[in-house]
């Protein structure tokens, strides 16, 4: 459920933004020849990427997430003592004007290489952090790529019903209503 709550967000994003769609088809014409990608086309894809890692950026499916103190520590002077619940919300983190420029904005580039702006490696949590990090963290990134790259090789990609989408938190940041996709013909190759 994660991967397809980010991929609605993705698809929501890239219709709000359709020249990033444009400029993906194009990234993808030039290292696929115009067909669906393979895993071993992603290193050529870095806007694919970049695009995704935005999205989980804005949109985490895991918008909030516990854990338990395994002992008595400081976070930014609040005292928390042994086994008492510590709720982290990358929602908030991720759209932070300390920690993002232009935090509520769609900016890809943020994630090119050597344009990462985080300031620290605790900034972006879509998948948690330290030794609790999410095992399907590398799967998750290289399939939502995939989907969004197979999809992006054959059609141009619009929202069936353009109104306006908002969060609805539940155990992921869920849309407010379900994203269907109007798809256009439009094969690269």
């Amino acid at each position: 459920e994660t991967t397809a709550t980010a991929l609605s967000w993705l698809w929501y994003l890239l219709d709000r933004h359709p020249e990033e769609q444009d400029r993906l088809r194009d990234e993808l014409r030039t290292a696929t020849g115009g067909h669906a990608p393979t895993v071993e086309h992603l290193p050529q894809l870095p806007r694919m990427k970049a695009v995704v890692q935005e999205a989980l950026r804005l949109y985490p499916a895991l918008w909030m997430f516990d854990r338990r103190a395994l002992g008595p520590d400081d976070l930014a002077g609040t005292k928390v003592a042994r086994g008492d619940l510590v709720i982290f919300c990358p929602y908030a983190i991720h759209r932070l004007p300390e920690l993002w420029s232009d935090p509520e904005a769609f900016h890809p580039e943020r994630f090119e290489a050597g344009r990462e702006e985080q300031k620290n490696k605790f900034a972006y949590l879509p998948f948690s952090a330290g030794p609790r990090t999410c095992i399907g963290n590398s799967f998750a990134m290289i399939e939502s790529q995939i989907i969004m790259g197979t999809l992006l090789a054959r059609f141009r990609a619009r929202l069936a019903d353009p109104a306006p989408i908002t969060p609805r938190p539940r155990v992921t940041l869920r849309t407010s209503r379900p994203v269907g996709l109007r798809l256009e013909r439009a094969p690269l190759a």
